[in-house]
C-alpha cells in the first residue's frame, strides 16, 4: 500500500463570515497532493448561535460522510479552527480525529471580539467560560496531532500569539492579513507537511 492510499481524508473548516469557498485554494492544492478534501458551510455564517453550533454541524456532516472506523484530518481556519477544536475537546472528534491543524485561530481569544455582542464573539474573548474551560481540558488533545499556524502581523487575532495552541507544535508564518493565510503558498506547504507527520 502506497503513502497516497493511507492519506485520510481532510476536513476543513472555514471562518467567520464566509463559506466553503474560503478554503478552496487548500483544498484544490491538497487534492492536487492527492488527498481527498471536504468542505461544509457553516450556518449561520457569522457564528451569532455559538460555537456549540457550528462544533454540532461539524459532528453531524462527519457522522453523514464517514463512517465511525475512518479516521479524519482536521483543518480550520479563524473560528472554524475553535468550532473543530470544541467538537475535538467536547464532542468526542479526538476518537475519530489523527490530526488537527489550527490557522489563526483564537485559542485564547482576541480582543477584537470585543467589538461584536452576539454569542460566538463573546466567546471568543480572552478568558471567555468557555475558553476557560476548553484550556482546563487541553490534555485530551495529546491524543491526537496538533500544529497550530499563525502570523504575528495578524491584527484580527490580538495579540497575535493568541493564535498559539498550547499544545502540539506551532509555525509562524509573516503574512501580512488574517484574511490571506488561508491563501498564502507558504500556509498551503506547512498543512501539507502537517498532515504527513
Amino acid at each position: 500500500m502506497n503513502a497516497m492510499s493511507i492519506r485520510n481524508p481532510v476536513l476543513l473548516l472555514h471562518g467567520r463570515i464566509s463559506s466553503h469557498l474560503q478554503m478552496s485554494k487548500l483544498a484544490d492544492y491538497l487534492s492536487h497532493l492527492g488527498w481527498r478534501t471536504y468542505s461544509l458551510s457553516f450556518e449561520p455564517s457569522t457564528g451569532e448561535l455559538g460555537l456549540e453550533h457550528w462544533a454540532r454541524q461539524i459532528k453531524d456532516y462527519i457522522s453523514k460522510n464517514f463512517s465511525l472506523d475512518q479516521p479524519i484530518d482536521l483543518v480550520g481556519f479563524s473560528m472554524g479552527g475553535l468550532a473543530g477544536r470544541y467538537y475535538l475537546q467536547c464532542l468526542g472528534g479526538v476518537e475519530q480525529v489523527q490530526r488537527f491543524i489550527s490557522i489563526s485561530t483564537p485559542h485564547r481569544g482576541t480582543w477584537t471580539a470585543y467589538l461584536l455582542s452576539h454569542l460566538g464573539c463573546c466567546q471568543m474573548q480572552p478568558n471567555s467560560p468557555l475558553l476557560r474551560m476548553l484550556h482546563r481540558h487541553i490534555e485530551c488533545l495529546a491524543s491526537i496531532d496538533c500544529t497550530s499556524i499563525w502570523t504575528p502581523f495578524d491584527v484580527v487575532i490580538l495579540p497575535a500569539s493568541y493564535s498559539i495552541l498550547p499544545i502540539g507544535n506551532s509555525v509562524q508564518i509573516p503574512v501580512l492579513w488574517h484574511d490571506c493565510m488561508p491563501f498564502n503558498n507558504r500556509v498551503l506547504q506547512v498543512v501539507a507537511e502537517a498532515l504527513t507527520q
